[in-house]
């Protein structure tokens, strides 16, 4: 699995070049591995994720992840594919397992799944282009306790408990290559107007089949302590030490920033205030070198808090309460 992943004009694509066609991973770390339930085969495959603390088990009809502590459950699989318009239903396969990868063999599209210490990689491998115009659609079922929220770029969506603004686990980093190892444009999301169905649209039409589908179940690489309702996120290097430091915009709670030492985030700076902040912004507004914090409120002042060698504090406050979704 590449490390190399991005967004290129809204869409999710692959920039790296690899080798056409498919293979079981037969190596691997014994922990990582899939093992048939029953002896001799024939039913499910389960396996136990270390990194993510969950159990994994594939079925039929796809994968069922529950975590290892914890009370909620996960249920995702293929259920329809091929052209907007004129989907079909995908039948069950029976699992088969090799090392730390599994698959659902579904004739035209292999559904598979590698386990190691990155996360659950869920890929589809579709043989043959499917007939018809228009893009290729996959279909997810999607089940159990968590709520799909879309992610930024169309590469994915945040997998979350209803009333937690904390994302349990992230569906995302979603790849797409042909056989000639090009990179194909791709999006995913929540389907519309059903909050039981994911969504993946490749744009396949100059494509050279078979096509590899490639989105990561991944936790967060980061988690705040505290579990405030976020509004909106800006990255800057606040403090001038060549990291990129967080700022959060949250509703109704204070504003924080998160200093960035070496790649670890920790609480730096909590706003006096407590507003509705539905934007934020770094920018150097006093031009001394150092980067100054734009906070846009809803049915508030707006504010300005001034970086002084590291520390801020409010400079400026707006005469107006007006409705501000964006600075």
């Amino acid at each position: 699995m590449s490390t190399n992943r991005g967004v290129v004009a809204g869409l999710c694509v692959l920039s790296i070049l690899l080798a056409a066609g498919w293979a079981f991973a037969t190596e691997g770390a014994a922990e990582y591995r899939w093992f048939a339930e029953k002896q001799g085969g024939g039913g499910d495959v389960i396996a136990t994720n270390a990194a993510l603390g969950v159990e994994a088990r594939l079925g039929s009809d796809g994968l069922r992840v529950t975590p290892v502590e914890g009370a909620w459950e996960l249920s995702l699989g293929l259920a329809r594919a091929g052209r907007e318009g004129a989907l079909v239903e995908t039948t069950p396969a029976t699992p088969r397992a090799d090392g730390a990868r599994a698959e659902l063999d579904r004739g035209n599209i292999i559904e598979w799944w590698v386990n190691d210490q990155h996360g659950l990689e869920h890929g589809f491998t579709v043989r043959e282009r499917p007939e018809g115009e228009g893009p290729l659609v996959l279909e997810l079922a999607l089940g159990g306790d968590l709520l799909a929220l879309p992610e930024p770029g169309e590469c994915g969506v945040a997998l979350m408990r209803p009333g937690n603004p904390l994302a349990v686990l992230h569906y995302s980093a979603l790849e797409v290559f042909d056989a000639d190892g090009e990179s194909v444009a791709a999006r995913l999301g929540p389907a519309p107007g059903d909050g039981g169905r994911l969504r993946i649209v490749i744009e396949d039409e100059d494509a050279l089949y078979p096509l590899t589908i490639d989105p990561l179940l991944t936790t967060a690489a980061w988690t705040s302590a505290e579990s405030d309702w976020a509004r909106s996120v800006a990255w800057g290097d606040w403090d001038g030490d060549g990291d990129l430091d967080l700022a959060v915009g949250n509703e109704p709670q204070p504003n924080r920033v998160y200093e960035n030492t070496g790649g670890a985030l920790s609480s730096a700076w909590i706003s006096a205030d407590s507003d509705s902040t539905f934007s934020v912004a770094w920018g150097d507004w006093d031009g001394d070198g150092d980067l100054d914090l734009a906070a846009g409120n809803f049915a508030g002042p707006n504010r300005v808090y001034e970086n002084t060698g590291g520390a801020l504090s409010s400079a400026w406050t707006s005469a107006d309460s007006n409705d501000t979704l964006s600075v």
